[in-house]
């Protein structure tokens, strides 16, 4: 074979290969070499399991999260862990490092509550307006023809329909309106117990003209008596106090606030369900903070704060250090592996076989993806299909929260990966040519002495 286009061949692979490792060493250096991302999908499962124990509010608060799980609503969580983090565990001290690593979750907590309350917000209060308006719609025209109330949500929503067909795309439309009206009103700056429930009150009066204005239900659907009106009119009220501040505005972001705030507050430490003080949206109106959205973010990262740290103590702060720092020094045992080749090209710039082994720098790219990435995710994948098929005996609350989290997982390893497979797959004409200039190179001096 011909020696130089050989080495010409080796040279520049060993080239090539060392810019790929030098990427993958500065992604380990720049981008986090783990991160998690945990997602809590608002299901209707969930939704129904949630609100198991709230009693009469039970579906209430159901309609509320099933109107979250149609908007998509969900509260998302992403930590990140850094090579730098690592390596400050090695040389920094670990507990610091994790002081720090908490921080940064409930920053990253905090963030994703903002989040979830900012769509959660008007999300509830059309659910909760599309459940008035609808029920009050399908007993107003089922007491026109004798028949009794609805017995479950179901059935509501198949009377609602029912009556909406009957009113055509226009009926459907002016009703769609309503509800829209009835948001907007709630999500109003200046927004009040007062202009809400005049609002929603005369909807229910435009609605009664919508129906008995139509051709099915002429005649007979007249509307509500006064004492009917009187007693919506007066639950309304109560309902809206409980996100209203004393004044009588609405504070409707502060009031979801206010829930989450309960659900971490230092009252709760060491308190069951049953015993623990209720935080539901009909005790807001006695239990809740006051403050504005940023206040009362800074009053629940306090709160996270403090669960953290209860719950962590020193000796734990120094395991979970000392396991950063083991972990960092694998990382660097596994960046020098990927500093291999590009150390071996430098010296066999002047080699008469160029050519190395690569098995060091596919190791180093291979092995922390699939313990980073790979194998968390097969982990969690069969924990989410074993509790979906029943195989744990867990509450049902607890087996709806599995279904409706979503686990991902990331890490800037994957550049090195991607480098190792590539190398791999390159390494076998890779070996071959190197195998073949080396069996060319021990044949050359037996050449020289024959034809003398």
């Amino acid at each position: 074979m011909n020696v130089r286009s050989a080495k010409t061949f080796l040279h520049v692979s060993n080239a090539l290969i060392s810019l790929l490792c030098v990427a993958a060493i500065v992604c380990y250096l720049v981008l986090p070499v783990f991160t998690v991302r945990v997602r809590m999908q608002i299901t209707p499962e969930l939704a129904k399991a949630a609100v198991s124990g709230l009693g009469e509010m039970s579906a209430t608060a159901e309609q509320i999260l099933k109107g979250l799980s149609d908007d998509d609503a969900g509260i998302g969580l992403t930590y990140s862990v850094s090579t730098m983090t690592l390596l400050r565990a090695i040389f920094g001290g670990g507990s610091a490092v994790i002081e720090d690593a908490a921080d940064e979750a409930v920053d990253q907590i905090i963030a994703s509550v903002d989040g979830f309350v900012d769509t959660a917000a008007p999300a509830a209060v059309k659910a909760y307006s599309e459940s008035i308006l609808k029920s009050q719609i399908v007993t107003m025209v089922r007491e026109s023809e004798g028949k009794d109330p609805v017995q479950d949500e179901d059935e509501l929503e198949r009377e609602y329909d029912k009556i909406m067909d009957e009113l055509g795309e226009d009926g459907k439309a002016r009703a769609a309106s309503l509800i829209e009206r009835i948001v907007q009103a709630v999500m109003a700056e200046d927004a009040t117990v007062d202009s809400v429930t005049d609002t929603v009150m005369s909807s229910v009066d435009e609605a009664v003209q919508i129906i008995s204005g139509s051709e099915k239900y002429a005649g007979y659907v007249t509307g509500f008596d006064e004492s009917s009106k009187a007693e919506l009119d007066s639950g309304l009220r109560e309902f809206l106090k409980t996100f209203a501040d004393g004044d009588g505005k609405l504070q409707m972001k502060e009031a979801l606030l206010n829930v989450l705030l309960g659900a971490v507050s230092e009252e709760l430490g060491g308190l069951t369900r049953a015993d623990a003080p209720s935080y539901t949206f009909t005790s807001l109106g006695s239990q809740k903070e006051s403050g504005t959205n940023e206040q009362l973010s800074e009053k629940l990262r306090s709160q996270i704060k403090g669960l953290i740290s209860k719950n962590l103590s020193v000796q734990t702060m120094q395991i979970i250090g000392n396991v950063f720092a083991v972990l960092g020094v694998l990382a660097i045992v596994t960046m020098l592996m990927l500093a291999y080749p590009v150390i071996r090209t430098l010296t066999k710039i002047g080699a008469k076989n160029p050519g190395f082994n690569l098995t060091l720098p596919i190791l180093g790219g291979i092995f922390p993806y699939t313990f980073a990435v790979i194998l968390p995710a097969a982990a969690t994948a069969a924990v989410k299909g074993a509790a979906a098929s029943g195989a744990f005996n867990i509450p049902e609350a607890a087996a709806a929260a599995v279904k409706a989290v979503r686990i991902g997982y990331a890490s800037g390893t994957s550049v090195a990966f991607i480098a190792a497979i590539i190398i791999l797959a390159f390494g076998f004409v890779y070996a071959h040519k190197r195998r073949e200039l080396a069996k060319a190179l021990k044949q050359q001096p037996v050449q020289r002495y024959t034809n003398m």
